[in-house]
């Protein structure tokens, strides 16, 4: 694969626009046509890292092509057809042209299609030349990672090579919405299997293709790869757990695109008509119309289909949606020259389309991050997320919490981390690096509309760079934005702001370290006095400078579970006190007995406060009384005597008791209103 020059500012192993190729001309493979499968380079800015051949590079130009391919494709029309292709060939080469004058027509109308955004990172480039540190790092990356897409890319084959040659494997790595890491693997340029760096490329591949993974494709993961097994990279059997996007995004697509009116009806008329004199018997193979006359329905696709391209570009049930026709139908946009062109651009940016049709047709389903911890059972089509109803707490983390997994699941609570490297409070120049900017983010307020509580790892980066009082401010302005716009999270404890950790790392705006030391002791007093004024949680991790990294900044490897300890115990103690004791909970037969019986005390008492009394002839019965106060719908608890020609009634409040009162007369119990209830009976 030929790599270009690159900004030293850049990441070394992400292609630029220079407009020329470095090539290391004693580094060449050759297969067995002499064609040159050129080796990688490292730039200039890494030559500490190159080994004595590097000395000897030579820059050769990228030329500009003779005739532009794309170009000619747009002058395809009628008055160009060529006289010496068949009719069928003739259909094909218009409709190619029709079909890129298509395209150019969205380019200026609309946006373009563009794989990267601004918070995606640079892709990386994985060869025998790639440094150990970062595979080791990337291999970090993708172990907290659970979803991923991948495309391959092989060399077309030709007369003397008829089989394609694989080249490069592209892997996009999920961790949610906005942020990704993009990897490109080129097989043709790995070290020798022997050497350890081929070892960490194999176990990079083998964290992202493994059973607790979820890998996605257009069109089957397991034929993509097959090509590149032969490479040891990874292990077929090992990929379980695979979605095959084009298949379920034909399903979705006609779920949301059912065929029209029209169509449905096509053959309405052909029954309506009257039927001719004459038959005529015919011989009809079978099999082209089981899947057009018997499985007819709204979603399915039929050959004899009427609905607009628009809806169903495709009319046979047996068609397969290609990644552009997707995009275009999608977004309304596609692909700009340049990227065509661009091999590796264009490789990436099918990548890249991949997520995104997968982010605006399923991440509606279920929660994102929920995915990247999904069970790993084996599954070919989308299915819903089944919710839990487990409390769920929400970590939004500097880099500091990138070593926390991602989700952390307990018998009595969910947590969930979000961790980015850079992360301030407010960072007026990186919004994506500016806390009330990622809080309200679709991602990130998805989450918190259901979160029981969120805890902040933040503050590291901002005391590096201003003064604590200043950064109080800050802190408060968000606190008051969060329960503004997430009134469950405004009762007090549902939002914890942990303390900032010692810092060795100086900086020009505090260029000692005592300096900074007061920056950040001043900064974790003001934020324990604002926690106590505002009504937020304050945690204190008690990390020294004795637990911090070399680099003077993050922890070191052993001290790394102190976060997640602490964590588990702080949710630990919250619920504590939100669980009532199982003796509250689970009554013993005796103290129920205990319980009805003053239940009923009570209630007896009160029922002696609302009685009401009426004369009674001898003729009423206790059953005639139950009945005929049945029948005028009075309540009463009981009829508590009858004697001495009287009848006291009790009732449960007050208001029954009235209502009885205006029906029951002084007279309503006598001789004739007995005669005349048995009379009606």
């Amino acid at each position: 694969m030929e790599h270009t020059q690159h900004d030293s500012t850049r990441n070394p192993y992400y292609p630029t626009n220079s407009r020329s190729t470095t090539y290391n001309i004693d580094d060449r493979l050759s297969d067995s046509c002499n064609r040159l499968l050129w080796s990688p380079t490292i730039s200039d800015d890494y030559s500490q890292i190159a080994d004595a051949r590097e000395n000897n590079r030579t820059t050769i130009p990228i030329l500009p092509t003779q005739s532009n391919h794309y170009q000619r494709l747009l002058g395809r029309s009628e008055p160009n057809y060529p006289t010496h292709i068949n009719s069928k060939n003739h259909t094909n080469w218009s409709t190619t042209g029709e079909t890129v004058r298509h395209d150019q027509e969205l380019l200026l109308n609309e946006d373009s299609f563009h794989g990267f955004k601004s918070h995606c990172d640079p892709p990386f480039h994985v060869h025998r030349r790639t440094p150990s540190i970062l595979l080791e790092s990337l291999i970090q990356k993708v172990s907290t990672i659970h979803l991923f897409t991948m495309t391959t890319t092989s060399d077309n084959s030709t007369s003397d090579i008829p089989k394609s040659i694989p080249a490069l494997i592209q892997i996009q790595a999920i961790r949610d919405e906005e942020l990704s890491v993009v990897i490109l693997v080129e097989v043709q340029h790995l070290p020798h299997r022997s050497t350890p760096l081929f070892q960490q490329i194999q176990q990079l591949c083998h964290t992202t293709f493994s059973r607790h993974n979820k890998i996605m494709a257009w069109g089957d993961v397991i034929s993509e790869l097959r090509l590149f097994a032969s490479f040891s990279l990874f292990d077929l059997s090992h990929i379980t757990n695979h979605l095959n996007l084009q298949t379920n995004f034909t399903n979705e697509w006609n779920k949301v695109h059912p065929h029209t009116f029209e169509c449905m009806n096509r053959y309405q008329s052909v029954q309506d008509d009257d039927k001719p004199d004459d038959s005529l018997i015919c011989l009809v193979n079978s099999d082209d119309l089981d899947n057009d006359l018997y499985h007819m329905d709204s979603t399915s696709d039929f050959t004899f289909c009427m609905c607009p391209d628009s809806i169903r570009p495709y009319k046979n049930v047996h068609s397969m949606w290609s990644l552009k026709m997707a995009i275009r139908c999608t977004f309304n946009t596609t692909q700009d020259q340049y990227i065509r062109e661009s091999p590796i651009e264009y490789a990436i940016s099918d990548l890249v389309a991949l997520t995104k049709l997968y982010i605006y047709w399923f991440c509606n389903k279920f929660d994102f991050l929920d995915r990247n911890s999904m069970d790993t059972s084996t599954s070919t089509s989308i299915t819903h997320h089944e919710h839990t109803a487990l409390p769920l707490y929400f970590i939004l983390s500097d880099s500091h919490g990138k070593n926390l997994q991602s989700t952390i699941t307990t018998p009595y609570y969910q947590i969930k981390t979000r961790s980015i490297s850079g992360l301030q409070w407010v960072n007026t120049y990186d919004y994506t690096l500016c806390t009330q900017n990622v809080l309200n983010s679709p991602s990130i307020s998805s989450i918190l509309s259901s979160a029981t509580g969120v805890l902040f790892l933040i503050g590291t980066n901002s005391v590096r760079s201003m003064p604590a009082l200043r950064i109080i401010q800050q802190v408060e302005a968000i606190v008051n934005m969060i329960r503004l716009n997430h009134h469950h999270i405004d009762h007090l404890g549902k939002i914890t702001i942990a303390a900032t950790f010692p810092c060795l790392k100086v900086s020009s705006c505090f260029p000692t370290i005592d300096l900074l030391l007061n920056n950040i002791n001043l900064y974790n007093q003001q934020l324990e006095i604002l926690s106590r004024r505002l009504g937020f949680s304050f945690l204190d991790f008690h990390i020294t400078p004795e637990h911090l990294h070399r680099d003077h900044l993050h922890l070191q490897h052993q001290y790394k579970n102190i976060l997640h300890t602490t964590i588990v115990q702080y949710f630990d103690s919250i619920i504590a006190k939100q669980i009532k004791s199982p003796q509250s909970q689970h009554r013993t037969s005796t103290a129920i007995t205990r319980r009805n019986k003053r239940r009923h005390e009570k209630l007896k008492e009160k029922q002696q406060q609302h009685i009401l009394t009426r004369s009674l002839s001898q003729s009423w019965t206790i059953p005639d009384i139950k009945n005929i106060l049945k029948h005028h719908a009075i309540k009463f608890a009981r009829i508590c005597s009858v004697a001495n020609h009287k009848i006291r009634i009790q009732f449960n409040n007050t208001k029954d008791q009235q209502h009885a009162d205006n029906l029951i007369s002084l007279t309503f119990f006598d001789d004739n209103n007995f005669a005349i209830w048995h009379e009606q009976k």
